[in-house]
Order: C-alpha cells, then structure tokens, then sequence
C-alpha cells in the first residue's frame, strides 16, 4: 500500500500523459507490472490516455488555427497593429515544436521529447504575459 500512495501518480502520469507502456513505468519506477495492471484498471488509465491524446490532438488544431485567423488578419488589414505581427512572429517557431511534442506524447511506447516546463513557461510568457517562477527540477 505505501509504494500504491507513492508511486500510483507519477505511475498514472507516465502512463496517460507520457504513453509509456506498463511494461516501461514498471522498469522505471520498480513497481512490478501486475501491479501498475490493477492500478491502471481501477483508474481507467486506457479510458483516460485516449482522451488525453484527443485533447492534445484539438490543442494542436486550435492552435493552428488561431495562427492562421491572426495571419488572414494581418495579410487583409489595411492598418496592421503592432500586437498582431509581434504575436505572429512568436508563435510561428513554436508551432513545429508543440507538433513535435504533441506527437511524442500521442504515439504510446515512445519517449517524450518535447517542452519542457521551462520552455512552455517561456512561451506563455512571451505570447501570453504570463509571469512564472520556475523551479530547478527534482533529483534529475
């Protein structure tokens, strides 16, 4: 019960957001794989990989075209404003990586490479405003 309280939310994320196999988390976390079966069937693991994946697949839609709005904007304005042009020039760069990242994390059994916390903390910041404190991460 104390590896389950744990190790059963980084287990899960592994398994959800990052697609690895039970097989791979088991090697990784040194939880056998009966175990994380069990686990993963309690939590509707599959169930719920399958919607993540569907969600990262909309984001990345969305995202795409929000682009390609602000672009159509920008080709038909008379009187292009600075924000648009200073918010087309950041988010068109970053759109290959987040399809890049968006890929990894949709093809189960593949290891993530992609954005880090400090590269979407960077992003938000330069397209959003948004301020973060980021943090060093943990034991890696």
């Amino acid at each position: 019960m104390a590896k389950r309280a744990t190790y059963y939310p980084e287990a899960e994320h592994l398994f959800v957001a990052e697609g690895l196999t039970l097989e791979s988390i088991s090697q990784k976390l040194g939880i056998s794989t009966r175990s994380l079966q069990e686990w993963a069937k309690e939590g509707n693991w599959k169930q719920r990989r399958e919607a993540f994946i569907k969600l990262a697949s909309s984001s990345h839609e969305k995202t795409y075209r929000l682009y390609n709005r602000w672009l159509d904007h920008a080709i038909n304005s008379e009187n292009l404003d600075i924000e648009t042009v200073y918010a087309l020039s950041k988010l068109a760069p970053l759109l290959k990586r987040v399809e890049q990242y968006e890929s990894t994390v949709t093809k189960p059994n593949s290891a993530p490479k992609g954005l880090s916390e400090e590269t979407i903390a960077a992003i938000e910041e330069r397209i959003l405003g948004k301020q973060h404190n980021i943090t060093e991460p943990k034991g890696e």
